[in-house]
Parts: structure tokens; sequence; C-alpha cells
């Protein structure tokens, strides 16, 4: 594949955020790694999620990297941890993980039981 062939594929894909209040958002990914967390002082992750005044998810929660041609996620040791769904399968990420077109992250502000 092409450098451009690449730039191409990566301006493609778009990340779809929905708050516990069925708030729609949506970023474009142009490639990684791109951070996801919370805001704090002097801090401000690519893709912000909030509020959380629990401070369950980390200022760097996860992140996103793209490398030859894909996607993968890692869990930045996170109190809550990262999920992810792919299908009917939801597990917590133990490491890097290859993400694919309708998967889904799960990042948890708070647990109950």
């Amino acid at each position: 594949m092409s450098r451009k062939e690449r730039r191409v594929a990566v301006r493609v894909a778009a990340l779809r955020i929905k708050s516990p209040q069925g708030t729609e958002t949506g970023v474009e990914l142009s490639g990684g790694p791109v951070t996801i967390g919370r805001a704090a002082p002097e801090h401000a992750p690519d893709v912000e999620l909030g509020p959380d005044p629990q401070r369950w998810v980390g200022r760097l929660h996860c992140t996103l990297d793209f490398a030859d041609g894909v996607w993968s996620v890692t869990d930045n040791a996170s109190v809550n941890g990262t999920l992810l769904r792919h299908g009917d399968s939801t597990e917590r990420l133990q490491a890097r993980k290859r993400i694919q077109h309708g998967d889904t992250l799960l990042i948890l502000g708070d647990m109950t039981p």
C-alpha cells in the first residue's frame, strides 16, 4: 500500500462517542496516537470524556494507534479498565488489541453491581 493510500484509509476512520445520557458526537481519526480520557488542569486528551466528578475515567484512559493499516487500542492502566466489544463478545483489555469496524470500546465512568 502506498503512503497516499494509507493516508486515505486513515482519513475515513471515525470514532463515534455516546455519552451515558445518549448524546452522540463524532471524531475523525487522522492517525495515531489518539489519547482518550478526562481533562485535568494542564492536560487535554485528544478525545475528552466527561463530566466525571468521581474521576473514574483516567486522564490518559486509553490510546488508539494506527500502524500497518490497522487501528489498535491499549488501556493505560486505568481504574475501571477499557472493555472491547467485538460482535457478541466483550473482554477487558489486558494488552494492545486490534480493533475493527463495528467494534465498541466501553469506558466506564462508574461501575455498579
